[in-house]
């Protein structure tokens, strides 16, 4: 979607507690380049964002604004959000509702970043700009007709194929914000879908007849599609993992901080112990600290699986964070864990040998006593 040089994007922002904000949106979008070129409008001042998120905001304001017609306003997705906040959208953007350059406020915000996307009465899945495969993808869902796909089935796998591969997919912080909301909207160009689930796709793939299962979960829109749909399945309830588990199926995801591997997983994820975000730290004590908020003694009745599963994820976890095994801070770590591990292993079999009947731990002595 193109847009005129002169064209202004205004926004206000406001201070609300979340407990009393009106009902918003929380938008989940991809960064972009480093590069601050372009400028909205923020409360009467002039304010320098990246690409992406001015598409993304010139997108939205057009939507807003097009809902004062009547025919919109019973086609966008937005409706219902608009009618409640009397003809105003609320939304929730990181990089102008917190400081980025003020450290404490990011550690508090990133903190609560689970708590503000599964209170957004939605959230919102920036793909980017439409291009000709977007085009004949989202015109196919917003018919929601069969007949609109026949005819078009190598085309439409193509088009699906091309949206679930954007880099969007790829990012880090998509994990949580996709899975806690409460409802999905898409947004690409010009066009915005009510797309909780993404059972949408799911249904598409199979009127177009794609008859290759692999050409949806190799692509890097995948996990997350699955990890959502997981929720479904336990009617809608949210279910944290435990952090390692989590770390190692999202862990190698990008971000522009690497802590944000680790992070950004907080708010989907529990631990034994606290585990603070903290932005003062380097990645060897993260490391550290990370290992230490799960009670790895305390899961040794698994037996060797998960001692196996301790040094598997030590090894995904120094990829992730992208520290050297070999780090005297990492080596002091793992081996502290290992002999605890092991002591309580010990521990738990040799109370498990006292248990057991004689005759079956020592068939010779029984017999012996026997007779």
């Amino acid at each position: 979607m193109k847009f005129e040089k002169d064209y202004k994007i205004e926004w206000l922002l406001e201070v609300f507690d979340m407990k009393s904000s009106p009902p918003f949106v929380a938008l989940s979008y991809e960064w972009g380049e480093n590069s601050t070129n372009r400028s909205i409008r923020l409360n009467d001042y002039d304010i320098l964002i990246r690409e992406n998120l001015y598409q993304a905001l010139a997108s939205l304001t057009a939507e807003v604004r097009n809902s004062d017609s009547d025919l919109q306003r019973h086609t966008s997705p937005f409706s219902a959000l608009l009618e409640h906040n009397k003809r105003t959208l609320f939304l929730w953007v990181d990089a102008l509702c917190i400081d980025q350059g003020c450290r404490s406020e990011r550690e508090i915000q990133v903190a609560n970043m689970g708590q503000i996307y599964s209170h957004a009465a939605a959230v919102l899945v920036w793909l980017g700009l439409q291009d000709e495969d977007s085009h004949k993808l989202i015109r196919c869902l917003e018919l929601q007709e069969e007949n609109a796909c026949k005819g078009h089935c190598q085309d439409l796998q193509s088009a699906l194929s091309s949206i679930l591969n954007r880099s969007y997919w790829s990012r880090m912080w998509i994990v949580q914000e996709i899975y806690l909301a409460k409802e999905l909207y898409a947004g690409c160009g010009d066009h915005f879908l009510q797309w909780d689930s993404l059972g949408d796709v799911l249904d598409l793939r199979s009127q177009i007849g794609s008859a290759d299962v692999n050409d949806l979960t190799n692509t890097k829109a995948w996990p997350i599609i699955q990890q959502r749909m997981s929720r479904g399945a336990e009617g809608g309830r949210i279910l944290k993992r435990r952090l390692d588990k989590n770390i190692m199926c999202f862990g190698d995801r990008e971000c522009s901080d690497t802590r944000d591997r680790v992070y950004s997983l907080l708010g989907v994820s529990w631990t034994d112990n606290l585990l603070l975000v903290d932005y003062s730290i380097d990645n060897d004590e993260l490391f550290v600290r990370v290992v230490n908020s799960i009670n790895w003694e305390d899961e040794v009745w698994r037996g060797s699986t998960e001692i196996e599963h301790f040094g598997n994820f030590v090894r995904y976890l120094c990829r992730s964070l992208e520290v050297n095994r070999r780090s005297p801070k990492v080596q002091d770590a793992v081996k502290d864990i290992r002999s605890r591990i092991n002591k309580e292993y010990r521990k738990d079999i040799a109370s498990k040998v006292a248990t057991y009947p004689m005759n079956i731990l020592f068939p010779h002595r029984a017999k012996c006593v026997v007779s």
